[in-house]
């Protein structure tokens, strides 16, 4: 029986040693005040924008993920070219529940056309950090905030094992049911201005 910090139990559950490690720094760094802003209005927000590095794995699936909830959204990468298919790896964990990621084909950021009711949503404080460089007038959060547990950072699971492909992909699936959810509560309410207001921790 593997011990509880194994290689092959972290290898599972955060993908590698090194993923484990920013995961816990990246959250200290969050809660030391590092990428943290005014508070996002999410009444406004009519459009999310997901951006990962690659646009293969994590932003193409909560992109999906959106788009099954109706919600309008569009993914982006980093460092990406035009035109390239999602990871087989999050191809086949997300097809295992539920999702078709087989017509996606990625794009990179400086394609991305802002419109002023868009949220980006990223999966790493230093993708987010950047995101704002690039981007200062447009809304943006770590969508790792809406898991649960709440996080800064959610792992590339590019050529992880099996097991953590489908780890992430439950935790992008419900970090994004959440924020599509926040979204269209707060619409509901933006006539209160109190209530329109979600902060991203």
């Amino acid at each position: 029986r593997p011990s509880p910090l194994s290689t092959a139990t972290i290898r599972k559950h955060f993908g590698s040693r090194s993923g484990l490690a920013r995961l816990v720094l990246e959250e200290i760094r969050w809660t030391a005040g590092a990428g943290r802003s005014s508070p996002v209005r999410l009444g406004e927000v009519s459009r999310i924008v997901f951006v990962c590095r690659g646009n293969v794995c994590r932003s193409a699936f909560a992109a999906e993920v959106a788009r099954t909830l109706n919600f309008d959204t569009v993914s982006y990468g980093l460092d990406t070219h035009i035109g390239k298919p999602a990871d087989a790896g999050m191809l086949e964990a997300a097809r295992t529940l539920g999702y078709d990621l087989s017509a996606h084909r990625t794009a990179p950021l400086s394609e991305y056309k802002a419109r002023p009711t868009d949220l980006v949503a990223v999966f790493e404080l230093s993708q987010l950090q950047l995101v704002r460089s690039l981007l200062p007038n447009t809304m943006s959060v770590p969508l790792g905030r809406w898991a649960r547990p709440a996080r800064t950072y959610i792992h590339d699971p590019f050529h992880s094992l099996p097991e953590f492909y489908h780890r992430s992909c439950e935790t992008i699936e419900a970090a994004t049911n959440r924020i599509v959810a926040d979204i269209r509560e707060a619409a509901s309410e933006v006539a209160a201005p109190d209530n329109a207001t979600v902060r991203s921790d």
